[in-house]
């Protein structure tokens, strides 16, 4: 009896299991729910997916076949897609949204791009794909797809949401995530984004704005979308602003208008503002970046912890009869002096006047950069060649004292000296002075306030030999003497020639 009851058990679970594999193989849709109030989504089908037993296998859809053969990607059907070479989605992680509610929507910046592409290539093709509006259940081939919010009625006239790719092989349910635009603005040094750098006064800063359009309901026809970039003092911008949208070089007057207002000698202004808003609204590419730079000049705020904020705001068109909105982003420029001062070696406290010194950068000491002189109370402030504040990036520099104060002797070393920035960047640097060997000098010494943040280098003079100068009474001695003797020699001379002619 057990027998029997185990037989038809087990002939019980291999009928169901027989049903589920022919309902795995039989599966060729599955539902896709999005939820999103007032949203309306278009979907296109990129891959191909058919059941087999217990797996799925994909193939490229017939619509994005010339995408695969003709750009940097590719498909093969035992790896998944193919980006230069190299398998950057395999096909059992195309998912890049998920089944329960996030926080927010971000696809890695390979995933952006591989959307934007697919974008641009339905765009030429006029590719249609199949319209999903918010909580409907969509029943679709199996597939993987990408999505598109296109419409928004209920939310302000932004569509928000990044584009997503999902991997429907079951039904689902997924819940995008508003993203509302981007700025971010950095400073580009060595082909690297950063937020905050020093520069000595007179060199050049390269300046990126990056941000991107949103995406707006088919019923907007114009939109705002102005940048406003705010230099501080001894910022002076260099005449020299490009604006792309994707790769696209935007014209100015035409695609947009410039204002620079003020100079850097009080605050500049640059406005920019993006008066093609068709452009922006039916462009594909929705990365907008602007380029151009500044230079610090004499103006500038030399060893400020302050340093020289740079702050940009976009203002953009949210909706309709709604409020703009404003995002903003800034960068810090610093730049450093150099404290010095003169003393006599033996008095303590005792100040020189007089001293004249000469800078150079170290990589290059046939070009002077700076000159200095110490004045009465013994303090040595560098100008540039010009007679304009000198304000230096860290790096290594060379002083040479070109004279000594009047009966001082010159120093016997000239000055190596180092300036490095702390880290994190705060507009403070420490200091250090060695001679070409990297050996410390006795007649320099850095001198660290109380407060262990400004530094002064104290440098000494010792008094030297005095020669007896040229016209003085010692001159006119050695002269009087001299002359004896050449008088003298001339007698004896004579005398000789004399005696040897009366000899003849």
């Amino acid at each position: 009896m057990l027998k029997k009851l185990f037989s038809f058990v087990l002939l019980s679970v291999m009928f169901l299991g027989s049903l589920i594999s022919v309902q795995a193989a039989s599966l060729s849709q599955a539902n896709l729910t999005i939820l999103k109030d007032g949203a309306t989504f278009s979907v296109y089908k990129v891959l191909d997916a058919k059941a087999s037993n217990d797996v799925f296998v994909y193939d490229v859809n017939k619509d994005f076949k010339d995408f695969f053969k003709q750009g940097k990607y590719s498909f093969d059907k035992t790896k998944g897609i193919i980006k230069d070479g190299k398998v950057f989605l395999p096909v059992d992680k195309v998912n890049t949204t998920v089944s329960s509610k996030p926080t927010k929507v971000q696809p890695s910046q390979e995933m952006a791009e591989f959307t934007l592409a697919l974008q641009t290539y339905m765009q030429e093709k006029n590719i249609v794909g199949n319209q999903v509006k918010d909580k409907e259940e969509k029943g679709l081939d199996l597939g993987c797809y990408l999505v598109l919010e296109t419409a928004n009625s209920q939310n302000n006239a932004i569509v928000a949401s990044k584009a997503m790719m999902i991997n429907l092989v079951k039904d689902m349910k997924i819940y995008p995530k508003d993203d509302q635009g981007c700025l971010v603005k950095s400073i580009v040094e060595d082909n690297k984004k950063i937020k905050k750098n020093d520069v000595g006064v007179g060199d050049k800063i390269n300046y990126v704005v990056d941000s991107v359009v949103p995406t707006y309901d088919q019923s907007v026809k114009e939109i705002k979308y102005c940048f406003t970039d705010e230099f501080s003092k001894g910022l002076k911008y260099n005449q020299d602003l490009k604006v792309y949208l994707g790769e696209q070089l935007l014209k100015v007057n035409q695609d947009y208008s410039l204002k620079v207002t003020g100079s850097e000698k009080t605050k500049a202004t640059l406005v920019i503002d993006i008066k093609n808003s068709q452009k922006l609204l039916s462009s594909v590419r929705k990365d907008m970046k602007l380029v151009y730079s500044a230079t610090l000049t004499s103006d500038a705020y030399i060893d400020s912890g302050y340093g020289h904020p740079n702050e940009m705001k976009l203002e953009y068109t949210r909706g309709p009869n709604q409020s703009n909105t404003v995002l903003k982003d800034h960068t810090v420029t610093y730049t450093y002096g150099l404290k010095m001062i003169k003393k006599d070696g033996k008095h303590d406290g005792v100040n020189l006047a007089g001293a004249q010194f000469a800078l150079f950068k170290k990589a290059d000491l046939t070009k002077q950069i700076g000159k200095a002189i110490s004045s009465k109370d013994g303090k040595v402030a560098f100008t540039t060649m010009d007679n304009q504040a000198l304000g230096l990036d860290a790096g290594e520099y060379v002083i040479k004292e070109v004279k000594a104060p009047s009966g001082y002797s010159e120093l016997g070393s000239d000055i190596y000296l180092t300036i490095k920035a702390n880290n994190p960047l705060d507009g403070k640097a420490t200091i250090k002075a060695t001679n070409k060997e990297g050996q410390s000098i006795a007649e320099v010494k850095v001198i660290t306030a109380c407060n262990r943040k400004d530094q002064t280098l104290s440098i000494v003079n010792y008094k030297g030999i005095s020669l007896p100068e040229t016209g003085g009474s010692g001159t006119k001695v050695f002269m009087l003497i001299g002359g004896a003797f050449i008088t003298l020699a001339a007698i004896i001379y004579a005398i000789y020639e004399l005696r040897h002619q009366t000899e003849k």
